[in-house]
């Protein structure tokens, strides 16, 4: 028979031990001196052995107790029916706080009714009373909901919403009607409240639930009950996501909770503070939809940065939405009108619409064609009221006479820029390569990086595209028309009021910036977004100067001259572009202010308005005066 101590042998010398040695044998009664002395002083690795055995022998038994007395009821209860279910807590997304910390939105509770197939009773009489029972209290066809549930499966997991966006009341009388039935549960999950409607749909978007299409491209999603469909709900996703919670619970075999056995508390998402002023954007809102409507006009867009580091204050598109229609499902109907809207209201205009830009454009030519020493600072052009090209005309909207680069800009003088741009008489011209690489200096043709999704780069043509794509030569004509802001250079509103921006803070192109700061929910420091340059020089300060002063005129004496009325100083440019439709014209305006030290620059387009002094530079002018009399000193919150 094998010694019960043979696994230990191995540890010990064989010569001097053997396995009597440890049990009290009649013959080891008289050891010897060799083993006497062995024994007052055993090994430290045996000592930690039998320690170690006796540390194992004491968890199994503590656990062997837990297990049969502590709970041994409940694996009683198991045995008897009850069941473990662990049900998932949604996390709360993150919060988003304007620049002065004004909240923007809210997490309000969302009940819905859900069945759960893999928990309906096995008893097929049950299951028929419960289809009754929801079909007597939900007005449902019992054949509808048969069908429903056995086309996901009585084996499913995946819960079926019967019932979304029930009022409190509502929710209650569901939970007291379902108690004692299986499979079948009132949900609460966490649903947005956008605080501000309308006002800053196009900027913050809106939450919706995940599709199956979604979860396919993004495995993460499983298990989210609703993802961010579009504005910085979608960019900043993954930030506003929270960690799910769960509870352990012990059911019995009516589907009451017999107890509560864990729970894991959700953590909320991380919270945005945006760069944004919660108040001039709702003044730039009203603004820009009162001068629009004033002319009939539905489609427009507006931006305010800061020149300083690129920060958005406010971005305006319209029309716009109530953001809420996308997350309450009682307003299915006011969705579909928005879906289905020809003036395209979830159509981001100020990031995404690439419009013919006119003489939005002047400044950044100008400076072009003084770095390239084209023309100079004073020198002055006899500019006639027409160009004739070969059989084409390139006329000007009126007769300027002779004008230097800084009267050109204020009085937007397509002669002089047709020369500048294509060449005249004793002007050589810039051309296309050379007009495109300086509109690239400013950031036209690629994106901002704006940290919102769908911005377009937008279109600066040059004589490779233009044989790529219309199989044609480059003109002089063509570039007369880019010269001007027309022909086929389309650009987006955000990118001309970024290139405004550079001239008003010496020449620094800066990357647009929403979110100025990401912090948890309970307000901890996360990440600080500080301003990133595109560009450290786009020209240098001795031109940008020129540059500015031609602005300025334009305000004091030039075609923006209502906005001298202001009782802050600012310099800016006009610009009336055709597009398509050659008897309409999109109305622009951009500019900064103060003329001193800039702190906003700003831009103001709207679609098919008609001409600049009358459509677009009275809207800026109401913003200007609203940032005047609300900003210039300390802020009122609430205006």
């Amino acid at each position: 028979m094998a010694s019960p101590f043979e696994p230990y042998s191995a540890l010990l010398p064989v010569t001097e031990y053997s396995p009597d040695y440890f049990v009290d044998l009649p013959q080891n009664e008289e050891l010897t001196e060799v083993q006497t002395l062995h024994e007052t002083a055993q090994p430290t690795s045996l000592i930690w052995l039998r320690l170690s055995i006796l540390l194992l022998i004491g968890v199994f038994l503590a656990k062997l107790i837990s297990v049969q007395v502590l709970e041994g009821q409940l694996y009683l209860r198991l045995a008897a029916g009850n069941r473990l279910e662990r049900r998932e807590i949604q996390a709360p997304r993150g919060l988003l706080y304007d620049r002065y910390n004004q909240p923007l939105l809210a997490n309000r509770p969302r009940y819905s009714l859900e069945l759960t197939p893999a928990e309906l009773p096995q008893s097929k009489p049950e299951r028929q009373a419960i289809y009754e029972l929801i079909g007597q209290k939900l007005g449902r066809s019992v054949t509808e909901l048969t069908d429903l549930i056995d086309s996901k499966g009585l084996g499913s997991l995946d819960a079926i919403v019967l019932a979304r966006d029930l009022e409190h009341e509502a929710a209650l009388k569901y939970k007291l009607d379902f108690a004692n039935y299986l499979g079948i549960r009132v949900v609460e999950t966490p649903r947005r409240d956008y605080l501000t409607h309308n006002a800053l749909s196009p900027i913050i978007g809106y939450t919706g639930e995940v599709t199956a299409e979604e979860l396919k491209r993004n495995i993460d999603w499983l298990g989210l009950a609703e993802v961010g469909k579009s504005g910085l709900e979608r960019f900043y996703d993954q930030r506003l996501q929270g960690i799910n919670g769960y509870e352990e619970l012990e059911v019995n075999p009516a589907g009451q909770i017999e107890r509560q056995l864990a729970t894991v508390v959700p953590q909320p998402g991380q919270r945005l503070i945006l760069n944004l002023d919660l108040g001039l954007q709702q003044a730039v809102r009203e603004a820009l939809a009162k001068g629009a409507a004033n002319h009939r006009k539905k489609r427009a867009a507006a931006v305010i940065l800061d020149p300083r580091s690129g920060a958005v204050r406010a971005l305006v598109s319209l029309p716009d939405y109530d953001a809420s229609i996308f997350t309450d499902s009682q307003l299915q109907a006011a969705r579909q009108d928005i879906l289905t809207d020809p003036d395209l209201p979830l159509f981001n205009r100020a990031i995404a619409g690439a419009y013919p830009p006119g003489s939005t454009t002047k400044p950044i030519w100008a400076a072009a064609a003084l770095a390239e020493g084209t023309i100079q600072p004073n020198l002055r052009l006899i500019t006639p009221p027409k160009i004739e090209l070969g059989q084409s005309i390139f006329p000007d909207w009126k007769a300027h006479g002779s004008a230097d680069v800084r009267q050109a800009i204020a009085e937007s003088n397509n002669i002089f820029f047709y020369a500048i741009g294509g060449g005249y008489e004793r002007i050589k011209g810039l051309g296309p390569n050379k007009l495109k690489s300086y509109a690239e200096k400013f950031g036209w043709g690629a994106l901002t990086g704006i940290d919102l999704p769908g911005e377009t780069k937008g279109l600066v043509p040059d004589p490779e595209w233009k044989r790529r794509v219309k199989k044609e030569p480059w003109y002089t004509g063509d570039s007369y028309h880019m010269a001007i802001g027309q022909g086929d250079m389309l650009l987006t509103p955000l990118q001309i009021v970024n290139s405004i921006a550079a001239i008003a803070n010496n020449g620094q192109l800066f990357q647009p910036q929403l979110v100025d700061r990401i912090e948890s929910a309970s307000g901890q420091l996360v990440d600080e977004i500080n301003p990133r340059l595109l560009n450290e020089s786009v020209s240098p300060d001795k031109i940008l100067q020129v540059i500015r002063e031609g602005m300025r005129q334009t305000v004091t004496s030039g075609t923006a001259r209502p906005l001298n009325e202001l009782g802050i100083t600012v310099a800016g440019k006009t610009g009336t572009a055709q597009f398509s439709d050659p008897d309409k014209t999109h109305a622009w305006f951009t500019g900064f202010a103060p003329y001193e030290n800039p702190e906003i620059a700003l831009i103001v387009m709207v679609e098919g308005g008609g001409e600049s002094f009358e459509v677009a530079v009275p809207i800026a002018k109401d913003i200007l005066a609203w940032y005047d009399t609300n900003r210039r000193k300390e802020p009122v919150l609430h205006p």
